[in-house]
């Protein structure tokens, strides 16, 4: 007995692993981080043109009590009309594909709320909560295809990616801040996409984002600016202190992988933006910042 008590018995270990599932990170510690670096705007730069996150837009719209699906459609429309105009795009997760990387945070989610698959049309009148409905992604999935057919015919640009939809917004983001002469705001709250946009824009681009209703706008110009050097390792900090696809760390945060960074050199970290590293190295590397993080 006593050898067999000599190893960790758990299926995955609880360092990592809580009830089947990743620890959870608080990935919104790091969008406050760098946020904090800088002065918000009030109002949306003059002749801004808006990428919204499909996915804040779902949850962001009330539905109208005792309503159909037609109505929620129209208060979709009716939303992105009234703050946003027509010069707008609006981008939106896939959740018909099993490699999303926000899958672990679909299940957790899931599991918090009672949600069933509903079969509806536009007639169909709701009988089930907005956040019961939304927690079930058939339901999502299905009620994408009814709202993009529903912006297409009020002539609003719409996008889908295959999976997580974050590279897609950026992406949209970055092209038409390259080709266009107005300023690009980015509508929504993942940390995720601030990060990568922080870390991606170049020098004579124009790019905010907000995330709040009255707006609360953020220069990532100037966010940028602010942390220096730091933005080079941005999405690598992200990732190693737990995101989508990792592991929270137990008992260190973002806030400490950010205070690390600014008062180290992290120049080894560098091997992370090649994709011709070596594994070996990657985990070299990775094993080198864990290291530093813990004090060791």
């Amino acid at each position: 007995m006593e050898n067999y008590l000599s190893y960790e018995l758990a299926q995955q270990p609880t360092s990592l692993f809580q009830e089947g599932l990743m620890r959870k990170t608080q990935k919104s510690v790091f969008g406050q981080v760098l946020k904090s670096k800088v002065e918000p705007q009030t109002e949306f730069p003059q002749n801004s043109i808006f990428i919204i996150d499909g996915g804040y837009l779902l949850r962001v719209v009330v539905w109208p009590p005792d309503s159909t699906y037609e109505d929620v459609f129209q208060a979709y429309v009716s939303y992105i009309e009234n703050h946003f105009g027509l010069d707008a795009v609006v981008v939106f997760d896939g959740y018909d594909s099993n490699e999303s990387t926000k899958i672990t945070e679909q299940l957790r989610r899931a599991s918090q709320v009672v949600s069933r698959e509903i079969i509806f049309n536009e007639e169909t009148k709701i009988v089930t909560t907005q956040a019961s409905f939304l927690a079930n992604g058939a339901n999502k999935s299905k009620l994408i295809k009814m709202i993009r057919k529903k912006f297409e015919h009020h002539r609003i640009r719409t996008d889908q990616a295959d999976a997580d939809a974050d590279a897609l917004i950026s992406t949209t983001a970055l092209t038409l801040a390259k080709s266009e002469s107005q300023p690009i705001v980015v509508i929504g709250t993942d940390t995720d996409l601030l990060v990568i946009l922080v870390s991606h824009i170049t020098p004579g681009m124009s790019v905010y984002m907000c995330g709040h209703s009255p707006p609360i706008v953020y220069d990532l110009q100037a966010i940028q600016s602010a942390i220096g050097g730091v933005r080079t390792h941005l999405m690598t900090l992200l990732a190693i202190t737990g995101c989508g696809t990792t592991s929270a760390l137990f008992g260190k945060g973002k806030k400490k992988a950010l205070l690390l960074a600014q008062n180290d050199s992290l120049d080894f970290l560098d091997v992370f933006k090649s994709s011709e590293s070596s594994k070996d190295n990657i985990s070299m590397a990775g094993e080198k910042f864990l290291l530093k993080l813990y004090g060791a």
